[in-house]
């Protein structure tokens, strides 16, 4: 891994407002300290990395695969809608609800709620089979 010289606190916070989100503490120490700058990892001090905001989409649109492919749906959610758009809208307003996973590498990611030390990495996959991934959906890293 390749690493460039660590964000300022206020490339941290123009970050933060340019994606939306508020980086973890943990995150946050570790891109003060050296921002990495090999494949796979976010370019956090890009203010439009079109990679970025992918990643963020990432964890919704997996969401939506699932639904469409592998009957993925939450009983607390409600029933399912008939219409796969109105399933992706409920999708939607669900994982809007819920706190924003900020990618850190490759399907790795930390939830920004708590903005404590200590929030657990994440690997977010899809529920349908791949390929040499099983089925991962998201885990505990």
């Amino acid at each position: 891994m390749a690493c460039g010289p660590g964000l300022t606190e206020a490339e941290v916070q123009a970050a933060g407002e340019s994606y939306g989100i508020k980086l973890p503490p943990d995150l946050r120490g570790f891109l003060i300290f050296a921002l990495p700058i090999s494949k796979g990892w976010p370019n956090w001090r890009s203010r439009d990395d079109n990679d970025i905001w992918k990643m963020l989409d990432r964890p919704y649109e997996g969401i939506c695969f699932d639904i469409e492919h592998a009957d993925f749906w939450p009983e607390d959610w409600g029933p399912k809608p008939e219409s796969i758009a109105d399933a992706f809208k409920i999708a939607k307003q669900r994982v809007d609800a819920a706190p924003k996973l900020v990618p850190v590498f490759g399907h790795r990611y930390i939830p920004s709620r708590p903005n404590t030390e200590g929030n657990p990495g994440l690997s977010v996959g899809w529920l349908s089979p791949t390929p040499g991934c099983g089925r991962p959906g998201v885990a505990l890293d």
